[in-house]
């Protein structure tokens, strides 16, 4: 997974054309510092700062045939290490059983409630996603 930035809004599913689909999310509209040549007219090389909107967007490639489940399982990958699951799994299961002291046991089980809410919410905004595909 990557972050791009297009000087346009991406397609939410947008081909390829290898057999691949690029899955656009996360928008962010921003406005960014451009130079722009001035023309000969007005200096001798010099350039001018111009504000210009640009859209960042994370983008992950999925392979046909698509699915919801493909594509969640895709994001899900990209956002998260193979390992960063099991590893605050471990981590909240040793807090409940008391193996840490009060502080860290906060932050463990913050930690895996933050991420199963992430998760929960990738979830639903690709599923939302493939239902306005599937019905456009």
């Amino acid at each position: 997974m990557k972050k791009a930035i297009y000087d346009y809004r991406p397609k939410v599913f947008a081909p390829v054309g290898n057999g691949a689909v690029l899955y656009h999310f996360g928008y962010e509209e921003a406005e960014m510092d451009a130079q722009q040549p001035m023309t000969a007219a007005e200096t001798k090389g010099e350039t001018e700062r111009k504000t210009v909107k640009n859209v960042a967007v994370y983008e992950v490639e999925v392979y046909e045939p698509l699915s919801a489940n493909k594509v969640t399982e895709a994001v899900i990958t990209a956002m998260y290490p193979s390992n960063y699951e099991q590893k605050l799994v471990n981590e909240y299961n040793a807090a409940c059983l008391g193996m840490y002291d009060k502080e860290k046991t906060a932050k463990c089980k913050q930690r895996y409630t933050d991420y199963l809410r992430e998760r929960i919410e990738l979830i639903a905004q690709v599923d939302k996603d493939w239902e306005d595909y599937e019905n456009s």
